[in-house]
Order: C-alpha cells, then structure tokens, then sequence
C-alpha cells in the first residue's frame, strides 16, 4: 500500500520547519549589519559629489560612529573609504566618547 499523499497548508506552500523563523531574522540582521557597514564608502563618495549631505551622513552613520572604540576600527574603516576614493578623516569627538572617528 501506499503512503497518504502529504498534506499542504493553504496556498499550496509545504509547512516550514519549526524554529526556522529566528535562524532566518538572524541571518537578516547580520546582513544588514554588514551592508550598512559596507555603504559608508558609496555614501561618503556620494556625499564628495555633492549629492548627499554632510548633515545625513552624520544621522546614518552615527551609530556606527559609536562602535569606532579602536585606532584599528578607525584605520579599517578609512582603508575601506579609500577604496572608493573617498578620503576618510577623523572629524572628532562629537559624542564626548573620548576617541576620533571617521567620516
């Protein structure tokens, strides 16, 4: 005898495995995380181009400025700027964190 065939929720989808949903939001937020990192250099060109504001780039990038703890951040993140031509430099302490960070 045969099996029963499977059954399948409406819309004719097969049910996802439970727990797959929070594997899924983590992986999203770690692309994200990541492609956020990644714009600095198109929007900073961006911005040398006279097409986005200093003043949005300091909204956007603020939080990232925040994590900018470390010289070695710093330099990662200026090398990064430079290779879309954009020359990254330290603007000061605008949140009292008591280190420089690029923009």
């Amino acid at each position: 005898m045969s099996e029963p065939p499977e059954e399948k929720p409406a819309g004719g989808r097969p049910a996802e495995q439970p727990g797959s949903g929070g594997a899924r939001w983590g992986v999203g937020i770690v692309v994200a995380l990541v492609l956020y990192v990644l714009s600095v250099g198109p929007v900073l060109r961006l911005r040398e181009n006279g097409m986005v504001s200093d003043n949005l780039c300091r909204i956007i990038y603020t939080p990232l400025g925040w994590e900018m703890h470390t010289a070695t951040a710093n330099r990662l993140l200026a090398w990064y700027c430079n290779l879309w031509g954009v020359e990254a430099v330290p603007f000061g302490d605008p949140f009292g964190s008591g280190f420089d960070w690029y923009f």
